[in-house]
């Protein structure tokens, strides 16, 4: 009986992923229209870089050596 209920969880589980997946832009992603920017902000901070990053098209940051952000995002054609 518990296995049935940790079935039943898991798919109930596995549908609702896959539901929220269907409407996340995110995980439409082409390998070949994947852009990046380096920008200097000075200080990077995680919420800076992210929300500068955002508002860029899927766009996705990280800090790298404490004074740049690292922006991925997407790109209509594939990267020049």
């Amino acid at each position: 009986m518990k296995i049935l209920y940790a079935a039943i969880i898991f798919v109930i589980v596995l549908t609702l992923s896959s539901v929220r997946g269907l409407n996340n832009e995110a995980s439409a992603w082409i390998p070949e229209h994947r852009c990046s920017e380096k920008i200097q902000i000075g200080q990077c901070e995680s919420n800076k870089c992210m929300k500068k990053c955002f508002e860029k098209s899927q766009g996705r940051g990280r800090c790298l050596d404490n004074s740049y952000c690292i922006c991925t995002f997407y790109c209509h054609g594939p990267p020049k």
